[in-house]
């Protein structure tokens, strides 16, 4: 037999219940065979505490230890060893900060009273503040560690299957239940009836959280006014000297009682003796509340409150005598019952799951697609429900990106996004699958697919915490849905290798140049390497990745002396340009321009400004170096910040004559950067395609010519598509003028290469083999414009190994 523990814990008065021995897993009987069950007594104000080793101890050995009472303890008394199990459920629920060291405490006090058990029966809070996400952290926070699995159970749902096993309660007509809590009363109504398909067997039916009522009876509220009597009665207990003390409310749950003598600890290492004063329940109770209004022979409330402040209670809620006053340990029990009705395969509640969709497209419709029960039936509590599959969604030839917006509850929109790491050779469908159990953490869905082996051996899940509001209304979800998104080609990343640093790749090893003069580190650091053995697989590596970063191999020392030799370089040319010379040798630019990003800030400006003055004619101490191209490719290359970027970008579009340096620049900014989308708007996006357009014209109508210019040309369109993470219809034909122009321009190209693999003129040759791979690249190309294509265009687009025709007049 499975040993399970009924556990309510909530910092109040704990209990856990359990019908078998320690030293056996037979059920405790009592004489009439019935099962007999046994409570744990937590405690009141229940305490966790760090002993002097660093352990965690919770339960009654934690309330009778010294740690956290008082500097008279020596260290084991510092007050930060102790602390009380209800500010540690609290930020367990909240989920904040301090929500990880809350976790070790539940599971330090529900450790110490689950002594023994296999299987726990967790009562929790029924209130809308409990939610998924606190679910999963309580679940989380439970001693698996000790072979304890966890489930979750509503307390009033507990509490009514122990009514109910005592014949204190109908099984005919609804019964409302009262948990006293610290923020007043959680309230529900539970009803009894059959479930279909367990032979008649019958189980409470919950229709959602309950609600809290009556917040001045909340427990928290009436502690402050039990300590403010206390303290007024027994002015020792508002001693700053004291070093806290727990009488007050010990009196208010019944765990005191007036007259006792306590002796307390002093900060000062001495003691004080008290008597416990006696309590007025008028003082502390309010009176008579308005509220709703009880049918009192159905309604069962429970409360740790000491007998002298419940028994008001009935005329306090105008529920009268009839109605029944439960204890805390009574949740337990209940829980231990419910376990056991599970244990025998039956369900102990039926539930409404909170609704969740997911937008669909069909049959030229969009609209709300349930995944939970479509009628708000009710499911069995104690089994898995899962939804009928989905397969209205396709993911695309070539597409990383799955984007699914999910409509919880009524209102609560969120967008389910996830990047693949590889994409489909062809169309796949998808499959879109519910399963959830109620009241245990957040439903799980997965996309699946039987037609591609990638999502079919490993499915993706829905991870509910990593998904941010949307702040759209469901109606302004759905009509974005009826226009799919366009994807967005990836960008080219080249990464560091550490192959250049130790010599395992080329020589000589960088490692022992970060010192050398700078013509010798600029020649180390400028140079590439290709890795793959077949072009489809080829990719490019370099010392200092096109974002900046070194090899995650490289030993800090040499990655330290390499920054700081960048720096050096980069404060010896912002010294030189502030005293207005040009540097002597264009080396020392070289080298922090081969580090990419991690070219130092100051050296990016001078080159900006050292652009925006070559585009007026205006002296700057940086034009005066050569080669006349060095300062746009420096820029293409460097270049990092939404600002710098939308800069060059600007400076870029504004020059008289756009070049082959222009537009290689152009071309490395619009397919590398991440900050590029971001960077652009609607105006600056349109400025560079009607350029681009205006180069791709005079290429294909007028000089017909294929090579490197062409090549950065098709890169720069490639990487300006990257504008429709900002504005989903950016260059897609049909919507966009400019768009429709561009594809009869590449649709020219096209033709071109495909016909007998050469053009006119002696320096437009190309080869047959040449013509073809571009034909396929600018094909790809226009399908991007119609909307989608291969997501590595741009990679495709940089592998075209051509030489510089040598003609940067046009």
């Amino acid at each position: 037999m499975t040993r399970w523990v009924g556990l309510s814990l909530d910092g109040w008065h704990d209990y856990a219940a359990r019908d078998w021995d320690y030293g056996s897993s037979d059920r405790r009987r009592d004489d009439d065979g019935s099962r007999r069950i046994v409570h744990v007594d937590g405690g009141t104000a229940g305490v966790v505490i760090v002993e002097v080793d660093g352990n965690l101890v919770g339960g009654p050995r934690a309330a009778l230890s010294s740690c956290g009472t008082g500097a008279g303890w020596g260290p084991a008394g510092d007050a930060h060893r102790r602390s009380t199990l209800r500010a540690m459920l609290r930020a367990l629920n909240d989920g904040g900060d301090d929500a990880g060291k809350a976790a070790m405490g539940v599971h330090a006090a529900a450790s110490a009273l689950c002594r023994g058990g296999q299987r726990v029966m967790v009562a929790v809070p029924d209130q809308a503040g409990f939610d998924e996400a606190a679910q999963r952290r309580m679940l989380a926070a439970l001693p698996r560690t000790t072979g304890l699995r966890g489930q979750l159970l509503w307390r009033s749902v507990a509490l009514f299957h122990e009514m109910f096993a005592r014949r204190l309660v109908p099984d005919d007509a609804p019964v409302r239940i009262l948990v006293h809590c610290a923020e007043g009363f959680e309230q529900q109504e539970l009803t009894l009836r059959e479930a279909h398909g367990y032979d008649g067997h019958k189980a409470p039916v919950r229709d959602g959280h309950g609600t809290l009522i009556y917040p001045e009876l909340g427990l928290d509220r009436l502690s402050e006014r039990a300590e403010e009597l206390a303290k007024a009665l027994c002015p020792a207990l508002a001693d700053p000297g004291l070093n806290g003390s727990e009488l007050p409310l010990r009196l208010l749950l019944g765990d005191a009682a007036p007259g006792e003598l306590e002796l307390l600890r002093l900060k000062s290492g001495g003691w004080v003796e008290v008597e416990a004063p006696r309590l007025d329940p008028v003082k502390v109770l309010p009176g008579m509340l308005a509220g709703p209004v009880f049918d009192s022979t159905k309604t069962v409330i429970v409360t740790p409150l000491a007998v002298e402040f419940w028994r008001p209670l009935r005329s306090i809620l105008g529920v009268g005598r009839q109605a029944l006053i439960a204890r805390p340990r009574r949740i337990a029990s209940g829980a231990l019952r419910a376990a056991r009705i599970v244990q025998h395969g039956k369900p102990h509640y039926l539930d409404r799951l909170e609704p969740i969709a997911i937008a669909v497209q069909a049959k030229g419709t969009t609209g709300w697609e349930r995944l939970t029960p479509k009628d708000d039936r009710h499911v069995p509590a104690n089994e898995e429900y899962v939804s009928r599959e989905r397969r209205d969604f396709t993911l695309r030839k070539g597409q990383t990106d799955v984007s699914i917006p999910v409509l919880k509850g009524a209102a609560e929109v969120r967008v389910w996004q996830d990047k693949l790491s590889t994409a489909p050779d062809k169309d796949v469908n998808l499959i879109v699958q519910l399963r959830q159990t109620p009241g245990q953490s957040w439903a799980r869905v997965s996309i699946t697919s039987d037609d591609w082996d990638v999502l079919r051996r490993q499915p993706i899940l829905l991870d509910w915490e990593g998904l941010a509001k949307d702040e759209r209304t469901p109606e302004q979800v759905l009509a974005d849905v009826q226009r799919p998104r366009p994807t967005v080609p990836n960008r080219i990343v080249e990464d560091a290798h550490i192959g250049f640093w130790d010599g395992s790749l080329v020589n000589p090893r960088l490692d022992r140049l970060v010192g050398a003069d700078p013509d010798q580190l600029y020649r180390a650091l400028s140079r590439p390497y290709a890795l793959g053995h077949s072009p489809s697989a080829r990719f490019v590596v370099r010392p200092v990745g096109s974002d900046g970063k070194l090899p995650d191999e490289l030993r800090d020392p040499i990655r330290s002396a390499f920054l700081a030799r960048l720096e050096e370089l980069g404060a010896a040319i912002d010294a030189d340009v502030r005293a207005g010379c040009t540097p002597s040798s264009n080396r020392s630019l070289l080298c922090v321009t081969w580090a990419a990003t991690l070219c130092p800030a100051v050296v990016q400006e001078h080159l900006l400004a050292a652009l925006h003055c070559d585009n007026h004619r205006h002296a700057h101490p940086l034009r005066g170096l050569k080669p006349s191209g060095l300062i746009l490719r420096a820029i293409g290359r460097v270049v990092s910040g939404e600002a710098r970027v939308r800069q060059a970008l600007e400076l870029l579009v504004d020059r008289p004559k756009a070049n082959n340096d222009t537009l290689a620049a152009l071309s490395h900014l619009l397919s590398r950067r991440s900050e590029t989308a971001m960077a652009l708007d609607a105006r600056l996006a349109d400025s560079i395609g009607s350029l681009l357009n205006k180069e791709l014209a005079a290429l294909v109508i007028d000089g017909k010519r294929y090579k490197i210019k062409f090549q950065h040309v098709l890169s720069s369109i490639g990487g300006l598509l990257r504008f429709r993470e900002v504005d989903y219809d950016f260059l897609l034909i049909g919507k966009d003028r400019l768009a429709d122009q561009i594809v009869e321009n590449l649709q020219l190209a096209e033709a071109d290469l495909k016909s007998l693999g050469k053009v006119s003129g002696r320096k437009a040759r190309v080869t047959a083999a040449q013509a073809t791979r571009k034909a396929l690249v600018v094909a790809d190309l226009i399908r991007w414009l119609e909307g989608e294509g291969d997501p590595n265009i741009l990679t495709k687009i940089d592998a075209i190994e051509e030489q510089d025709d040598g003609d940067n007049s046009n």
